[in-house]
């Protein structure tokens, strides 16, 4: 029987030492124009922020949510997903970035089985902004 075809991004589920999954804090450029989905891959930029990653990037971690202040309500608001475009000063995201860490994630079934963030090119961007979950 065929594995299902449902994408979740990638997956934190455990640390090599036994550890805790810990997360990073990084900050998004305020009217940052694309969607960051909790499991997606998350690049570096200059002065300590992160972008979305795309192919061939070098991946700094998996996005896993993030926190700021709602520019239309003024409310402290935590988020699976960034929403492209918001116009907070105060956005922190929570990045799984050590390299210890296992993670699960849906395989096309091309290229090999058993793969790390350099070895292999992610094909997804995109998310629900319902569950704020990546579907890539």
């Amino acid at each position: 029987m065929a594995n299902k075809d449902a994408a979740f991004g990638f997956r934190p589920v455990r640390h090599l030492s036994g550890g805790e999954l810990r997360t990073n804090e990084y900050k998004i450029a305020a009217n940052y124009d694309t969607d960051i989905f909790q499991g997606q891959a998350v690049l570096a930029v200059t002065a300590g922020g992160i972008e979305a990653a795309a192919a061939g990037n070098v991946v700094l971690g998996i996005f896993g949510g993030c926190f700021y202040t709602d520019p239309t309500t003024s409310k402290p608001t935590f988020s699976n997903h960034y929403p492209a475009s918001t116009n907070a000063s105060d956005i922190v995201a929570f990045v799984y970035d050590d390299p210890r860490i296992v993670f699960e994630v849906q395989h096309d079934g091309t290229g090999t089985a058993a793969m790390n963030f350099g070895g292999f090119d992610f094909v997804g961007k995109s998310g629900s902004t319902t569950t704020g979950r990546s579907s890539g």
